[in-house]
């Protein structure tokens, strides 16, 4: 039901799919998935990830949600307040949220001391033509020196791909995201269903044997999400980057995927990775920071 709900939606963040709540589940984490319905018909949906805040108590912690249920709504006050009630009648009176949709009603009162996001999203159709002459020669000089580009379904190449994501990590000084095995568990849970609304791939870029460059990407029908990437240093000057990154977005285009969300932009921490996202000609877009609200005790009257 979860799936067929998401499904609905033009617009859907994986961290709400099913498949990412049963990976980090089997991390240990405590999931919990909330439908909000309105009689009997479904309108907001959250998975949110439980937290123990000491000394203040349990915290529902909904990352790029919640998401309404209803296709082309926004969520609504009354249906939020009656999201945060419910949370309060399992024991979790603090709700953290951050909403992946800068337009829809906010979830509680904005934390103003967090870090702000920025991300990259690009127009995949009408931008194919620019992103194929900005990567065109580093494309090139990736074939001339026989090098492969294409799709991998062996998890020693994910291996393989967390390994660089490790020394890039090391080698920038910036934390790596997620927990340690949550590339592995991910890849599995996504693989479990034959026909899942979100789809996990794993790209490679291919020479003399080794892998120069891999990617993550998890996407629906209509949106695509840059999850994980890293390239082996030593390997730069082959372009494996800007041919992996070319073939991701001819793929993604061919299949009709809409937007593209590079998941990132800090040109201060990371100005590298900032400069390289940006040739791909995405709009620039600030998301919303995280907001908190107070889980009600009393049943609203909504």
């Amino acid at each position: 039901m979860w799936d067929e709900l998401l499904r609905s939606q033009r617009i859907v963040h994986p961290l709400q799919s099913w498949e990412w709540g049963e990976a980090k589940r089997s991390l240990g984490e405590q999931v919990n998935r909330t439908i909000v319905s309105k009689d009997g018909i479904p309108i907001l949906l959250a998975q949110s990830f439980v937290k123990s805040l000491r000394p203040f108590g349990r915290a529902a912690w909904i990352p790029n949600g919640p998401v309404n249920a209803l296709r082309e709504s926004l969520l609504t006050p009354e249906a939020v307040t009656r999201l945060a009630y419910n949370y309060s009648r399992r024991g979790i009176f603090h709700v953290l949220a951050q909403r992946y949709d800068p337009a829809s009603d906010r979830v509680g009162v904005t934390l103003p001391f967090t870090k702000l996001r920025k991300t990259f999203v690009v127009q995949i159709h009408s931008g194919i033509a620019e992103i194929e002459k900005e990567f065109r020669w580093g494309s090139k000089r990736f074939a001339r020196l026989n090098g492969v580009v294409g799709e991998s379904l062996d998890e020693r190449d994910l291996l393989a791909l967390e390994a660089m994501c490790s020394l890039l990590a090391r080698r920038k000084n910036f934390r790596a995201y997620g927990t340690e095995g949550l590339m592995r568990a991910a890849w599995r849970t996504y693989r479990v269903h034959s026909e899942p609304f979100f789809r996990l791939r794993l790209f490679t870029a291919v020479v003399e044997g080794e892998i120069a460059a891999a990617a993550l990407v998890i996407h629906s029908s209509k949106s695509a999400h840059y999850i994980w990437g890293a390239f082996d240093y030593a390997r730069r000057k082959t372009c494996a980057n800007d041919a992996l990154h070319w073939h991701i977005v001819d793929r993604l285009h061919a299949e009709g995927v809409e937007l593209y969300d590079l998941e990132g932009a800090d040109q201060k921490g990371n100005p590298g990775v900032y400069s390289f996202k940006k040739r791909m000609g995405g709009t620039l877009i600030e998301l919303p920071r995280p907001e908190y609200r107070l889980a009600p005790f009393i049943r609203p009257a909504v």
